[in-house]
C-alpha cells in the first residue's frame, strides 16, 4: 500500500519475512490536483473552421424533417363512412379524453378530406397508419361481436402502411406505434404491445421529443410534449 510519500510500507516479522502493511481504516490517499482546463474555446472553434472546412459538418441543433412517404399506389381501401364516423367517435370519447397525442382539430378536417375523395392515394403513409390505428383502438370500445376481429385487421393496415426502410420518422410514425401498442395490449398481446412501445419510445427519441428545441410552432410544440409524455405513460404502464 502506498504512503502519501509513495513509499511502500512493510513490516517485518520475526522471521526476517517482509509484510505488507495494511492502511488504517477511514485513510484516504491524497488525490492528485487536476490540471486547470481552460474554458476559452474560441480558438479551437476557428481552428475547427479553418481546418475542416469541406470536411466536418456541424450538426444541426435538431432533427431536421425529412421528405414524406406517399401512397403512391394500391392504397388501403378505407371502410364505409357511418362506420368510419362511429369508430372515430368511440376513440374520442374513450381514448382521446385520456391520452390526447392526436390534435383533434386538424386531424377531423383531414379526414373528411379523405372520405370526400374516397382515397389514401398521395396521403403520407403515417398519417393513414395513425387513421387506422385510431380505427383498431375505437372498435374495441363497440359493442359488436366482431370488434377483436375488425381491430386485428385494421391493426394490419396500420402497421403494413408504415415505410419500414424510412430513415426520417414523424410524430406520426410515433403516434401510430403507440396506437398498435394500446390496442395489443387491450386483446392480452402484453409481449407484442411492449415490443411496440419501445418502438414507440425510440422513435419519440429520434426525433427529439423528449428536449426542448427547434423552431416549433406553439401548436407543434404543445403536441411534441403531448406525445412525449403519452409515450412516457404507456411505457411506464406497460412495463411495470
Amino acid at each position: 500500500m502506498l504512503r502519501p510519500d509513495n513509499l511502500i510500507d512493510l513490516d517485518v516479522d520475526g522471521t526476517g519475512q517482509s509484510q505488507l502493511k495494511l492502511p488504517d481504516i477511514g485513510y484516504r490517499p491524497p488525490r492528485q490536483p487536476r490540471a486547470p482546463v481552460s474554458q476559452d474555446l474560441t480558438e479551437a472553434r476557428a481552428n475547427l473552421r479553418k481546418y475542416g472546412r469541406g470536411i466536418l459538418k456541424v450538426p444541426t441543433p435538431y432533427r431536421q424533417p425529412g421528405p414524406k412517404s406517399l401512397l403512391a399506389s394500391d392504397p388501403p381501401p378505407l371502410p364505409p363512412k357511418e362506420v368510419a364516423d362511429r369508430l372515430l367517435t368511440q376513440y374520442y370519447e374513450c381514448i382521446h379524453s385520456v391520452l390526447p397525442v392526436v390534435h383533434w382539430p386538424s386531424f377531423v378536417t383531414e379526414y373528411e378530406k379523405v372520405y370526400k375523395t374516397g382515397t389514401l392515394l398521395g396521403l403520407p403513409r403515417e398519417w393513414a397508419a395513425v387513421l387506422f390505428g385510431i380505427f383498431a383502438c375505437g372498435s374495441l370500445h363497440t359493442l359488436e361481436k366482431t370488434r377483436e376481429h375488425d381491430g386485428k385487421e385494421f391493426i394490419r393496415v396500420s402497421c403494413g402502411v408504415i415505410d419500414v426502410w424510412k430513415d426520417n420518422f414523424t410524430l406520426d410514425q410515433a403516434r401510430a406505434a403507440l396506437l398498435v401498442s394500446l390496442f395489443l395490449y387491450e386483446v392480452n398481446a402484453k409481449s407484442a404491445s411492449w415490443v411496440w412501445i419501445g418502438s414507440a419510445v425510440r422513435v419519440a427519441q429520434e426525433i427529439g421529443l423528449h428536449l426542448e428545441s427547434g423552431p416549433w410552432s406553439a401548436l407543434e410544440g404543445e403536441m411534441r410534449k403531448r406525445l412525449w409524455w403519452g409515450v412516457y405513460a404507456w411505457d411506464r404502464y406497460v412495463t411495470d
